[in-house]
């Protein structure tokens, strides 16, 4: 057996495992700290640069990928000293990771905008489809103006 088959093996058989764990299972094990760990230890391939990033201590980031990879069920990465690698299901969760964790910011982006419209109030003639007596200031409910 050669070495790409061990390895196709080797991912076949752990694709395997993950996908026998249930959904349910993973989305209770893992968490966005984790998530946001593993990006930022992917983007250095430092655990230590990914501490400083973060403003963690570096057991605290290796702690939270070992988690992750406890969770997922698989290496995610390859630890070689003080450099890392991805490994084939790294590359796979840090792709899903990122988005993840993108659509999640802009959720709170707008979330924080909505509480802040909320809050402060836009003049209504900000907000299309309202009538236009309102849009012309009348019955705006609002100090400020978008």
């Amino acid at each position: 057996m050669g070495l790409r088959s061990a390895i196709a093996n080797h991912y076949r058989s752990a694709m395997s495992r993950l996908m026998r764990a249930s959904p349910l299972a993973l989305e209770r094990s893992i968490t966005l700290h984790q998530l946001r760990v593993f990006k930022a230890v992917a983007d250095n391939l430092s655990f230590s640069a990914a501490a400083h990033d973060l403003r963690l201590s570096q057991p605290s980031v290796s702690y939270q990928v070992k988690e992750l990879e406890r969770a997922v069920g698989m290496d995610l990465l390859d630890r070689l000293g003080k450099h890392v690698e991805l490994t084939q299901a790294g590359h796979l969760l840090y792709g899903y990771d990122r988005q993840t964790l993108n659509v999640i910011d802009e959720a709170a982006v707008a979330l924080g905008e909505l509480q802040g419209l909320w809050r402060w109030g836009p003049s209504r003639s900000c907000i299309p489809g309202w009538p236009s007596a309102w849009r012309s200031g009348a019955g705006a409910w609002s100090r400020r103006r978008c």
